[in-house]
């Protein structure tokens, strides 16, 4: 599925040309269309302090798990600004729940390829970076579902997210990531949640998005957010060397 969605961004990129796509059915269903009914009509308001909700439970939601995955995507696609859609490369999304029902969803992905002020601010050349960029893991969609109104929960999950993550991905990935990164719409955003949870406010993008190595197109301006996950964390970043 990664390769996938790589040779088909190159392709539209212009950069590869792929011959027509031959479907396997007659009428191939339109798997990524799939989605419950999400509506915020149908849950009821939870609105109890953090230190009141009980017990927070974090799960990973598997591709595998069919029902999960659905309800996650329909989730994301009804409440979250900016959608979801599959991308490539390591990822792992969350459902985080209590007793009263689910609370937020999370996804984590790949770091940018390049961002001039976190660059700036680990302090690594372009031969580092390649080489330790996989240790750089993005905080892609942070969503607290809309009957939700909790004082503090969003910098306590992400407390819970940036002390279990690293395991997490060790055991799927086979490495911990070292530095956890974010980029917030300043237009719509404050950040709130990621500095009382002690993420690090570093500064601006350019508007060139995550992905885009070959200067196409303009995205908005974001602040960028870093958290490091070990002591010394730049300086690991620096000396990687696999």
């Amino acid at each position: 599925m990664s390769m996938k969605t790589i040779m088909l961004s190159f392709h539209r990129a212009g950069l590869i040309e792929l011959p027509p796509p031959r479907p396997l059915f007659a009428n191939p269903p339109a798997r990524s269309r799939l989605s419950v009914d999400v509506s915020a009509s149908l849950f009821e308001p939870i609105t109890q302090r953090v230190d009141q909700l009980g017990p927070l439970k974090i799960k990973i939601v598997r591709w595998t798990n069919r029902n999960a995955s659905l309800s996650w995507s329909s989730f994301m696609r009804t409440h979250h600004y900016l959608g979801y859609d599959k991308v490539a490369g390591a990822q792992l999304r969350y459902q985080v729940e209590c007793e009263q029902g689910i609370l937020a969803l999370l996804a984590f992905g790949s770091g940018a390829w390049k961002c001039r002020a976190r660059d700036q601010h680990i302090g690594w050349d372009a031969p580092q970076r390649e080489r330790a960029l996989h240790k750089i893991v993005n905080n892609t969609r942070f969503l607290i579902l809309p009957w939700v109104n909790s004082a503090n929960l969003a910098s306590k999950i992400l407390g819970l997210m940036a002390a279990r993550l690293p395991h997490h991905w060790e055991q799927i990935y086979g490495y911990r990531p070292l530095l956890l990164e974010t980029f917030v719409d300043d237009q719509k955003f404050r950040g709130h949640c990621y500095r009382a949870a002690n993420w690090i406010n570093v500064g601006r993008t350019t508007g060139r998005g995550k992905y885009d190595r070959y200067r196409k197109g303009l995205s908005s301006i974001k602040s960028i957010w870093l958290y490091p996950l070990a002591k010394r964390a730049l300086e690991s970043l620096r000396m990687e060397t696999t």
